[in-house]
């Protein structure tokens, strides 16, 4: 096995297949074939084996249990052929996204963007605890519109930033919360999903979630920096000496208002979806700036250099995100999960933590492979706020919340699985067993909010 996966063979069956995937999903997005989408879901599965071959022994386990569980699922509930379709597509355009994020970043290479962030850290924040709390919030607000298309960005811009205040893990749990907690205030899925199930406005649910998804992002930056501390993180003399140019700030902010209203031009004034529309803006954007910049030999070196390297590594972070989203196709059909829900909503005697164990069963669930925008839908279904006593707002946030920190500590969502595709990090390193003490004192914290807004009435 060994020796295939170090062939050349297996190198440029990774780039091709890969490659065409990309191509034809995109060409997909406009002509809407059959054939296409048949080709797309044959070449996923090509693209599975690729992963499963590259994955080290635990994963490889884990991915084979989950894969055969979701088969089984389908299988036991008579799935048609369009079922099976569906689930094996799951994730298909976050997986087009895993292979267009690199290129997206390219941009934020051409000049020395990190070098000047760095010195701004290095004059003004000594502390990695700060460092961190920057980080999420930064994560959160660029990924406030540009979804999780806002991790490979915050990535290329601090990620070696990290390394030097060693918190490197840290700052990787602190940017998958700041951008999953965006679900639980911005329009985009989460609204989607709860506006109509609550019958809410987005203002109504902006006032409220806002606050509480900045005030847990907060959270859990601090709780990560004392980890980290303990871990070896380190302080840092403020070295006033050093001169910040502040027009590549200008420009990095440019940067990112550009590309934020793009994207948010595309998500409002086009019907493709959002992380397709990332996905077709990558290249053609990351080859326009480097015209404009004059830094056509930093783009084709950085596009070399990910043809050589970096695109070998994809096909493990597209099979853990693929086959999360199959088996999850198959576990959100099983009833007692929905009777389960009722049943806990029943129970007046747990009404103060009924909010932690709802919230704690969407991070669990998730962190076994049950997709959490699927588990989100289902508790949307399910969580009715006349039978936990609460009104509509509150309801709301169990569930919005639940989904947020879920997508942050699960080794199957793309937040997660696009961080560890930009960090070349072991997803298991910093997700599920790793990520329990943030994720414990958030959803405390959580409750309690929740609680509050139940006897204000809000």
């Amino acid at each position: 096995m060994k020796s295939f996966i170090q062939s050349d063979a297996f190198k440029n069956l990774t780039r091709y297949v890969t490659t065409l995937y990309a191509i034809l999903f995109l060409v997909n997005v406009f002509v809407k074939s059959n054939v296409l989408t048949w080709a797309t879901a044959i070449l996923l599965l090509v693209i599975y084996f690729l992963g499963f071959c590259i994955m080290n022994k635990t994963n490889r386990l884990v991915i084979g249990i989950l894969a055969v569980l979701g088969a089984a699922l389908l299988v036991f509930y008579k799935v048609d052929t369009a079922g099976w379709l569906a689930a094996i597509r799951k994730n298909a355009s976050t997986i087009a996204l895993i292979y267009f994020a690199s290129i997206l970043s390219m941009p934020f290479f051409y000049k020395p963007y990190q070098a000047e962030l760095k010195n701004v850290c290095e004059k003004y924040i000594p502390s990695p605890t700060i460092f961190l709390i920057l980080s999420g919030i930064v994560a959160f607000f660029l990924g406030f519109y540009m979804s999780m298309a806002a991790i490979p960005v915050i990535y290329a811009l601090l990620g070696d930033i990290s390394k030097e205040y060693k918190c490197h893990r840290a700052f990787l749990m602190t940017i998958c919360a700041g951008n999953a907690l965006i679900i639980a205030a911005a329009p985009s899925t989460g609204a989607g999903v709860a506006l109509p199930a609550y019958g809410l406005s987005y203002t109504e649910m902006f006032r409220v979630g806002f606050p509480l998804a900045i005030l847990l992002t907060v959270i859990a930056a601090v709780v990560n920096a004392t980890t980290a501390k303990k871990e070896g993180a380190i302080n840092r003399e403020k070295n006033t000496s050093i001169q910040v140019k502040w027009s590549n700030i200008g420009m990095l902010v440019f940067i990112f208002l550009l590309l934020t209203g793009l994207i948010l031009c595309i998500d409002n004034f086009t019907s493709i979806n959002v992380l397709a529309g990332v996905s077709l803006l990558a290249l053609p954007f990351a080859l326009i700036f480097a015209l404009v910049q004059g830094k056509m030999d930093v783009f084709k070196k950085r596009l070399s250099g990910y043809w050589d390297k970096g695109m070998l590594k994809n096909p493990n972070t597209m099979t853990i995100l693929g086959i999360g989203g199959f088996v999850g196709e198959g576990l959100k059909r099983v009833g007692a999960i929905n009777a389960f829900f009722q049943f806990l909503a029943s129970q007046s005697s747990i009404a103060l933590i009924l909010p932690l164990l709802i919230m704690l069963i969407a991070v669990l669930t998730s962190i076994i492979g049950v997709h959490p925008a699927a588990m989100g839908a289902t508790l949307a279904a399910i969580v009715k706020p006349e039978l936990l006593g609460v009104t509509p707002v509150c309801a709301a946030m169990i569930v919005l919340l639940g989904w947020s920190i879920s997508l942050a500590a699960s080794p199957f969502s793309a937040v997660t699985n696009l961080t560890s595709a930009q960090s070349s990090e072991n997803i298991w390193s910093f997700t599920a067993g790793k990520s329990v003490k943030w994720v414990a004192v958030c959803l405390v914290v959580a409750t309690v909010l929740i609680d509050i807004l139940v006897v204000l009435g809000i």
